[in-house]
């Protein structure tokens, strides 16, 4: 009756195991057996057809397939028996020395929560003995090839400064220390273009000046502000922080405020918005 020994590496297991008295008829074959426990015994077919080999190493992740389908996490036990000429010996004690079943992690299924005119927001649940995930990108840029852009430990990633009215894709990988694993299906993000705003309306008094805009179409989007920039004196446009809330279509400012920082107007200059 053989002995066999196990060793797990990052990702694979070492098995090696010793000679038996063969009862004076010759060793053919050797027949190596793998189980969770409580489960049934499946046979290694890889391993143990040379009886002069005495030992093999196999990846881990071979075992979570047909026909063993065990679980990442299962403890795995093996066994060994000697074949002659009269058929198949008493199978080694069964070794339960500790190794632990892992792979490469399985397919992420990520999903788009939320995007804006130059972003987007994407989550994913939690894949078993993962690390990290890495974050793949493909545009009419990259003629449809999936690129990575990234790369987090966390169930969710926010792509921001894209491009205006462009079409994206994307795609994850989960990792851990037995490597990548398969794409995940993909998730296409079309961006919209901004609203086209048509020009601002002035009027004026002696003391103040009156803006008025038109509400652009807002492309299935709702608008919740808008910016107002007026030109100051050395050409840069400022932002009115008083001007352009969402709600109203058009605001009024006193003139002597463009006198001021950041906008330093003076008497008699064109006012620009």
């Amino acid at each position: 009756m053989p002995k066999i020994i196990t060793k797990q590496l990052r990702c694979s297991v070492k098995l090696t195991w010793t000679k038996p008295d063969n009862g004076g008829t010759p060793i053919n074959s050797y027949k190596i057996e793998v189980k969770a426990k409580d489960k049934k015994f499946t046979i290694l077919e890889t391993c143990g057809k040379d009886a002069a080999v005495f030992g093999c190493e196999e990846k881990l992740e071979t075992f979570g397939k047909a026909p063993y389908n065990l679980k990442v996490g299962d403890l795995l036990e093996f066994r060994v028996s000697a074949k002659n000429t009269d058929g198949w010996g008493i199978p080694s004690l069964l070794n339960t020395d500790g190794v632990t079943m892992s792979a490469r992690p399985g397919v992420a299924a990520p999903k788009l929560d939320d995007q804006t005119y130059t972003s987007a927001s994407l989550s994913w649940k939690k894949v078993i003995d993962t690390q990290k995930y890495i974050i793949f990108q493909s545009s009419e840029k990259f003629l449809g090839a999936y690129l990575k852009i990234a790369e987090t430990d966390k169930t969710s990633f926010k792509v921001e400064t894209l491009a205006l009215g462009k079409i994206f894709s994307y795609k994850i990988k989960a990792q851990n220390a037995c490597g990548q694993g398969e794409f995940s299906p993909g998730v296409k993000v079309e961006l919209d273009n901004p609203p086209e705003m048509l020009p601002i309306t002035t009027s004026r008094d002696a003391c103040s000046i009156k803006l008025a805009w038109t509400k652009p179409v807002d492309a299935g989007s709702p608008i919740i502000s808008y910016k107002i920039e007026v030109q100051g004196s050395k050409g840069k446009f400022h932002v009115l922080d008083s001007c352009g809330d969402g709600k109203s279509l058009g605001c009024t400012l006193r003139l002597n405020s463009f006198f001021n920082k950041p906008f330093n107007l003076k008497e008699g200059d064109l006012i620009v918005a």
